[in-house]
Protein backbone atom coordinates (compact mmCIF):
# COMPACT_ATOMS: atom_id res chain seq x y z
CA UNK A 1 0.00 0.00 0.00
CA UNK A 2 1.25 3.21 -1.19
CA UNK A 3 1.09 6.65 -1.00
CA UNK A 4 2.25 10.18 -1.17
CA UNK A 5 0.99 13.96 -0.68
CA UNK A 6 3.22 17.16 -0.72
CA UNK A 7 4.31 19.64 1.80
CA UNK A 8 6.16 22.97 2.02
CA UNK A 9 9.86 23.43 2.42
CA UNK A 10 12.42 26.56 2.53
CA UNK A 11 14.68 25.12 0.17
CA UNK A 12 13.50 23.22 -2.67
CA UNK A 13 9.86 24.57 -1.91
CA UNK A 14 8.43 21.40 -2.26
CA UNK A 15 8.95 18.04 -0.04
CA UNK A 16 7.33 14.60 -0.98
CA UNK A 17 5.88 12.78 1.88
CA UNK A 18 6.03 9.02 1.01
CA UNK A 19 4.15 6.33 2.72
CA UNK A 20 3.98 2.85 1.88
CA UNK A 21 2.62 -0.05 4.39
CA UNK A 22 3.87 -3.63 4.19
CA UNK A 23 3.70 -6.91 5.64
CA UNK A 24 6.70 -7.35 8.25
CA UNK A 25 7.49 -6.70 11.94
CA UNK A 26 5.14 -3.72 13.57
CA UNK A 27 7.43 -0.40 13.24
CA UNK A 28 6.83 2.97 12.06
CA UNK A 29 10.27 4.52 10.08
CA UNK A 30 10.90 7.86 8.74
CA UNK A 31 13.37 8.50 6.44
CA UNK A 32 15.13 11.35 4.20
CA UNK A 33 17.62 12.68 6.58
CA UNK A 34 14.56 13.90 9.51
CA UNK A 35 15.32 16.38 12.40
CA UNK A 36 14.50 15.75 15.48
CA UNK A 37 11.40 16.68 15.45
CA UNK A 38 10.15 15.16 12.85
CA UNK A 39 11.97 11.41 13.86
CA UNK A 40 9.62 12.34 17.09
CA UNK A 41 6.85 12.98 15.22
CA UNK A 42 5.45 9.24 14.79
CA UNK A 43 4.17 9.10 18.12
CA UNK A 44 2.34 12.72 17.76
CA UNK A 45 1.31 10.87 14.38
CA UNK A 46 0.48 7.40 16.10
CA UNK A 47 -1.76 8.92 19.36
CA UNK A 48 -3.41 11.76 16.78
CA UNK A 49 -4.85 8.70 14.74
CA UNK A 50 -5.45 6.61 17.28
CA UNK A 51 -7.86 10.29 18.75
CA UNK A 52 -10.27 10.21 16.13
CA UNK A 53 -11.13 6.51 16.17
CA UNK A 54 -8.49 4.78 13.76
CA UNK A 55 -6.16 2.06 14.93
CA UNK A 56 -2.97 1.90 12.56
CA UNK A 57 -2.49 -2.00 11.47
CA UNK A 58 0.55 -3.90 12.86
CA UNK A 59 2.69 -3.41 9.89
CA UNK A 60 5.72 -1.95 8.55
CA UNK A 61 4.79 1.75 7.92
CA UNK A 62 7.98 3.38 6.25
CA UNK A 63 7.75 7.08 5.59
CA UNK A 64 10.60 8.76 3.12
CA UNK A 65 11.13 12.38 2.80
CA UNK A 66 12.06 13.01 -1.06
CA UNK A 67 14.29 14.43 -1.94
CA UNK A 68 16.42 12.64 0.19
CA UNK A 69 19.65 14.01 0.37
CA UNK A 70 18.32 17.37 2.17
CA UNK A 71 18.09 17.52 6.01
CA UNK A 72 14.38 18.43 7.08
CA UNK A 73 13.30 20.85 9.76
CA UNK A 74 10.36 22.21 11.10
CA UNK A 75 7.77 21.72 13.01
CA UNK A 76 5.01 21.29 10.17
CA UNK A 77 5.47 17.71 9.23
CA UNK A 78 3.10 16.25 11.60
CA UNK A 79 0.12 16.30 9.38
CA UNK A 80 1.22 15.49 5.79
CA UNK A 81 2.96 12.33 7.55
CA UNK A 82 -0.29 11.75 9.09
CA UNK A 83 -2.79 11.82 6.08
CA UNK A 84 0.20 10.16 3.95
CA UNK A 85 -0.29 7.11 6.44
CA UNK A 86 -3.90 7.80 6.26
CA UNK A 87 -4.05 7.61 2.44
CA UNK A 88 -1.89 4.63 2.18
CA UNK A 89 -4.50 2.53 4.35
CA UNK A 90 -7.36 3.90 2.21
CA UNK A 91 -9.20 6.40 4.17
CA UNK A 92 -8.39 9.24 2.07
CA UNK A 93 -7.46 10.97 -1.12
CA UNK A 94 -5.53 14.16 -1.53
CA UNK A 95 -5.51 15.57 -5.00
CA UNK A 96 -1.91 15.82 -6.12
CA UNK A 97 -1.91 19.76 -6.32
CA UNK A 98 -2.49 19.77 -2.59
CA UNK A 99 0.09 21.08 -0.17
CA UNK A 100 -0.01 20.01 3.61
CA UNK A 101 1.19 21.61 6.61
CA UNK A 102 0.76 21.72 10.04
CA UNK A 103 1.76 20.50 13.69
CA UNK A 104 -0.27 17.79 15.26
CA UNK A 105 -1.38 17.69 19.23
CA UNK A 106 -1.84 14.11 20.21
CA UNK A 107 -5.64 14.63 20.51
CA UNK A 108 -5.41 15.36 16.93
CA UNK A 109 -5.78 19.68 17.10
CA UNK A 110 -3.87 20.88 14.50
CA UNK A 111 -1.85 23.44 15.51
CA UNK A 112 -0.14 26.45 13.30
CA UNK A 113 3.61 26.44 11.34
CA UNK A 114 6.32 28.46 12.00
CA UNK A 115 8.17 30.17 9.29
CA UNK A 116 5.58 29.84 7.23
CA UNK A 117 5.20 33.44 5.33
CA UNK A 118 9.10 32.38 3.62
CA UNK A 119 7.35 28.62 3.45
CA UNK A 120 5.10 30.54 1.33
CA UNK A 121 6.81 32.89 -0.16
CA UNK A 122 9.41 30.56 -1.65
CA UNK A 123 6.49 28.78 -3.69
CA UNK A 124 7.26 29.43 -7.52
CA UNK A 125 3.69 27.49 -8.83
CA UNK A 126 0.16 27.71 -8.56
CA UNK A 127 -1.09 24.97 -5.44
CA UNK A 128 -3.97 24.72 -3.36
CA UNK A 129 -2.96 24.26 0.22
CA UNK A 130 -4.61 22.97 3.71
CA UNK A 131 -2.55 24.67 6.44
CA UNK A 132 -4.21 25.32 10.01
CA UNK A 133 -6.62 27.69 10.60
CA UNK A 134 -4.03 29.00 13.29
CA UNK A 135 -2.13 30.47 10.54
CA UNK A 136 -5.06 32.64 9.13
CA UNK A 137 -4.15 36.09 10.28
CA UNK A 138 -0.04 35.45 9.66
CA UNK A 139 -1.58 34.66 5.73
CA UNK A 140 -3.84 37.52 5.11
CA UNK A 141 -0.34 39.74 5.66
CA UNK A 142 1.05 38.18 2.46
CA UNK A 143 -1.83 36.86 0.23
CA UNK A 144 -2.18 40.26 -1.56
CA UNK A 145 1.82 39.96 -2.31
CA UNK A 146 1.34 36.33 -3.17
CA UNK A 147 -1.60 36.52 -5.78
CA UNK A 148 0.84 39.37 -7.62
CA UNK A 149 2.79 36.09 -7.91
CA UNK A 150 1.14 33.05 -8.21
CA UNK A 151 -2.60 31.91 -7.83
CA UNK A 152 -3.48 30.16 -4.37
CA UNK A 153 -6.47 28.07 -2.79
CA UNK A 154 -6.67 28.18 0.84
CA UNK A 155 -8.12 25.70 2.63
CA UNK A 156 -7.64 25.36 6.38
CA UNK A 157 -8.19 23.16 9.01
CA UNK A 158 -8.63 22.83 13.03
CA UNK A 159 -8.25 18.94 13.49
CA UNK A 160 -7.38 16.12 11.64
CA UNK A 161 -10.40 14.90 11.27
CA UNK A 162 -11.35 17.57 9.32
CA UNK A 163 -9.40 15.72 6.50
CA UNK A 164 -12.39 13.70 6.16
CA UNK A 165 -14.67 16.23 5.36
CA UNK A 166 -12.23 18.49 2.70
CA UNK A 167 -14.21 18.62 -0.37
CA UNK A 168 -17.27 20.15 1.77
CA UNK A 169 -14.49 22.57 2.98
CA UNK A 170 -14.47 26.19 0.77
CA UNK A 171 -11.56 27.72 -0.73
CA UNK A 172 -10.89 30.92 0.95
CA UNK A 173 -9.60 33.06 -0.34
CA UNK A 174 -11.00 36.77 0.71
CA UNK A 175 -8.07 38.14 3.38
CA UNK A 176 -9.21 41.06 5.00
CA UNK A 177 -6.51 43.04 6.28
CA UNK A 178 -6.69 43.30 9.89
CA UNK A 179 -5.60 46.70 11.16
CA UNK A 180 -6.54 46.10 14.82
CA UNK A 181 -3.33 45.70 16.86
CA UNK A 182 -1.82 47.85 20.06
CA UNK A 183 1.18 49.86 18.63
CA UNK A 184 3.61 51.63 21.27
CA UNK A 185 3.04 55.50 20.53
CA UNK A 186 6.61 57.52 20.09
CA UNK A 187 4.61 60.67 18.69
CA UNK A 188 5.26 63.32 20.47
CA UNK A 189 7.97 61.66 21.72
CA UNK A 190 10.87 63.29 20.14
CA UNK A 191 9.60 66.98 20.77
CA UNK A 192 9.04 66.39 23.86
CA UNK A 193 13.04 66.07 25.20
CA UNK A 194 13.93 69.37 26.42
CA UNK A 195 17.32 70.78 25.63
CA UNK A 196 19.99 68.54 23.74
CA UNK A 197 19.38 70.40 20.56
CA UNK A 198 22.56 69.80 18.85
CA UNK A 199 22.54 65.54 19.63
CA UNK A 200 18.39 66.36 18.42
CA UNK A 201 19.70 68.36 15.12
CA UNK A 202 22.08 65.43 14.34
CA UNK A 203 19.36 63.05 14.54
CA UNK A 204 17.18 65.25 12.55
CA UNK A 205 19.58 64.61 9.73
CA UNK A 206 20.33 60.87 10.85
CA UNK A 207 16.77 59.90 9.65
CA UNK A 208 16.72 62.20 6.61
CA UNK A 209 19.62 60.19 5.47
CA UNK A 210 20.06 57.41 6.93
CA UNK A 211 23.26 58.34 8.51
CA UNK A 212 24.82 56.33 11.33
CA UNK A 213 25.58 58.22 14.14
CA UNK A 214 27.71 57.81 17.67
CA UNK A 215 26.53 59.58 20.89
CA UNK A 216 29.51 60.10 23.41
CA UNK A 217 28.28 61.82 26.72
CA UNK A 218 28.34 61.06 30.48
CA UNK A 219 25.89 58.89 31.95
CA UNK A 220 22.14 60.50 32.47
CA UNK A 221 22.28 62.88 29.55
CA UNK A 222 19.51 61.07 27.68
CA UNK A 223 21.37 59.25 25.05
CA UNK A 224 18.87 56.18 25.08
CA UNK A 225 15.66 58.09 25.20
CA UNK A 226 17.19 60.34 22.33
CA UNK A 227 18.00 57.29 20.41
CA UNK A 228 14.29 55.51 21.17
CA UNK A 229 12.49 58.84 20.15
CA UNK A 230 14.31 59.08 16.78
CA UNK A 231 12.22 56.07 15.41
CA UNK A 232 9.20 58.39 15.10
CA UNK A 233 11.18 60.46 12.83
CA UNK A 234 10.89 57.85 10.10
CA UNK A 235 8.17 57.40 7.54
CA UNK A 236 6.01 54.29 7.95
CA UNK A 237 7.37 51.54 5.89
CA UNK A 238 6.10 50.93 2.42
CA UNK A 239 4.52 47.51 2.34
CA UNK A 240 7.59 45.22 -0.04
CA UNK A 241 9.71 47.02 3.43
CA UNK A 242 7.32 45.54 5.63
CA UNK A 243 6.72 41.92 4.14
CA UNK A 244 10.80 42.10 4.21
CA UNK A 245 10.30 42.78 8.13
CA UNK A 246 7.90 40.33 8.35
CA UNK A 247 9.80 37.35 6.91
CA UNK A 248 12.81 38.21 9.11
CA UNK A 249 10.66 37.99 12.12
CA UNK A 250 8.52 35.00 10.75
CA UNK A 251 11.65 33.59 10.64
CA UNK A 252 12.93 34.33 13.91
CA UNK A 253 10.13 32.57 15.28
CA UNK A 254 7.79 35.61 16.75
CA UNK A 255 4.35 35.41 16.82
CA UNK A 256 2.13 37.45 14.98
CA UNK A 257 1.31 40.26 17.39
CA UNK A 258 4.93 40.88 18.04
CA UNK A 259 5.22 41.97 14.33
CA UNK A 260 2.48 43.40 12.76
CA UNK A 261 2.78 46.45 14.22
CA UNK A 262 5.63 47.31 11.84
CA UNK A 263 2.87 48.03 9.31
CA UNK A 264 3.18 51.51 11.45
CA UNK A 265 6.27 51.78 12.81
CA UNK A 266 9.90 50.45 12.02
CA UNK A 267 11.74 48.29 14.31
CA UNK A 268 14.05 49.45 16.76
CA UNK A 269 16.46 46.90 18.59
CA UNK A 270 18.28 47.71 21.60
CA UNK A 271 20.92 44.31 22.45
CA UNK A 272 22.50 44.24 26.03
CA UNK A 273 26.00 44.90 25.37
CA UNK A 274 26.72 41.28 27.00
CA UNK A 275 25.35 39.56 24.25
CA UNK A 276 26.97 36.93 22.22
CA UNK A 277 28.25 37.06 18.84
CA UNK A 278 25.51 34.61 17.44
CA UNK A 279 22.34 36.46 19.09
CA UNK A 280 23.65 39.92 17.34
CA UNK A 281 24.96 38.47 13.53
CA UNK A 282 22.69 35.37 13.59
CA UNK A 283 22.55 31.74 13.12
CA UNK A 284 21.67 29.31 10.05
CA UNK A 285 18.68 28.58 10.69
CA UNK A 286 17.47 32.40 12.62
CA UNK A 287 18.14 35.72 12.12
CA UNK A 288 20.20 37.87 14.73
CA UNK A 289 19.53 41.32 16.03
CA UNK A 290 21.29 43.02 12.81
CA UNK A 291 18.42 41.39 10.69
CA UNK A 292 15.92 41.82 13.27
CA UNK A 293 16.63 45.76 12.69
CA UNK A 294 16.37 45.43 9.02
CA UNK A 295 14.57 48.93 7.56
CA UNK A 296 14.68 49.94 11.39
CA UNK A 297 17.12 51.31 13.96
CA UNK A 298 19.81 48.96 15.88
CA UNK A 299 20.71 50.82 18.86
CA UNK A 300 24.36 49.36 20.62
CA UNK A 301 24.28 51.34 24.06
CA UNK A 302 27.97 51.24 25.99
CA UNK A 303 29.24 50.76 22.28
CA UNK A 304 32.90 50.22 24.09
CA UNK A 305 31.87 47.25 25.92
CA UNK A 306 30.39 44.87 23.34
CA UNK A 307 32.74 41.94 22.56
CA UNK A 308 35.68 42.88 19.46
CA UNK A 309 34.28 40.13 17.05
CA UNK A 310 31.27 41.90 17.51
CA UNK A 311 31.83 45.27 16.62
CA UNK A 312 33.94 43.53 13.29
CA UNK A 313 30.93 41.52 12.33
CA UNK A 314 28.92 45.14 12.14
CA UNK A 315 31.31 46.20 8.72
CA UNK A 316 29.95 44.08 5.96
CA UNK A 317 26.42 44.38 6.98
CA UNK A 318 27.35 48.62 7.19
CA UNK A 319 28.39 48.16 3.69
CA UNK A 320 26.77 45.29 1.99
CA UNK A 321 23.48 46.03 3.77
CA UNK A 322 23.40 41.95 4.14
CA UNK A 323 25.20 39.50 6.13
CA UNK A 324 26.27 35.93 4.90
CA UNK A 325 26.28 33.27 7.21
CA UNK A 326 29.03 30.64 6.03
CA UNK A 327 29.24 26.99 7.56
CA UNK A 328 30.19 23.56 6.49
CA UNK A 329 26.88 22.24 5.48
CA UNK A 330 25.18 25.28 4.40
CA UNK A 331 25.62 29.22 3.99
CA UNK A 332 22.69 31.73 4.00
CA UNK A 333 22.05 35.13 3.55
CA UNK A 334 19.95 37.25 5.46
CA UNK A 335 18.70 41.48 4.71
CA UNK A 336 20.19 43.99 7.00
CA UNK A 337 19.59 47.24 6.19
CA UNK A 338 19.27 49.23 8.91
CA UNK A 339 20.56 52.37 10.98
CA UNK A 340 23.14 51.98 13.03
CA UNK A 341 23.14 54.16 16.65
CA UNK A 342 25.83 54.03 19.11
CA UNK A 343 26.25 55.10 22.44
CA UNK A 344 29.38 55.51 24.88
CA UNK A 345 30.96 57.03 27.57
CA UNK A 346 34.07 59.48 26.98
CA UNK A 347 35.72 57.52 29.76
CA UNK A 348 35.38 54.07 32.24
CA UNK A 349 33.80 56.00 34.87
CA UNK A 350 32.03 58.28 31.90
CA UNK A 351 33.42 62.17 33.13
CA UNK A 352 36.11 63.19 31.26
CA UNK A 353 36.10 66.58 30.27
CA UNK A 354 32.64 67.29 32.03
CA UNK A 355 31.63 69.74 34.35
CA UNK A 356 29.63 67.17 36.51
CA UNK A 357 31.97 65.77 38.11
CA UNK A 358 35.77 65.03 38.03
CA UNK A 359 36.81 62.00 36.14
CA UNK A 360 38.41 59.10 38.65
CA UNK A 361 40.46 57.42 35.68
CA UNK A 362 43.61 56.01 35.95
CA UNK A 363 45.79 57.41 32.97
CA UNK A 364 46.32 54.53 30.63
Amino acid sequence: MYSKVNTIFSYPSVISVECFISNGLPSFNIVGLPSKAIQESKDRVKSAISSIGINLPPKKITVNLNPVDIVKNGNHFDLPIAVAVLSALGYLKIPPNFLIAGELSLNSKVLPVRNIINYLLNLKDSYNLILPISNFKEISVITKYLNNCNSFGFKFISSLSDMFELEKLSFCNNFEDNEDFELEDFSGLFESIKGQELAKYALAVCAAGKHNVLMVGPPGTGKSILSKSCICLFPEPNYEEFIDIARIYNMAGYEYEKWIKFKKVRPYRNPHHTSSYGSIVGALNKPGEISLAHKGILFLDEFPEFHRNVIEALREPLENKKIVISRVESKVEYPCDFVLIAAMNPCPCGYYKTNIKSCQCYPY
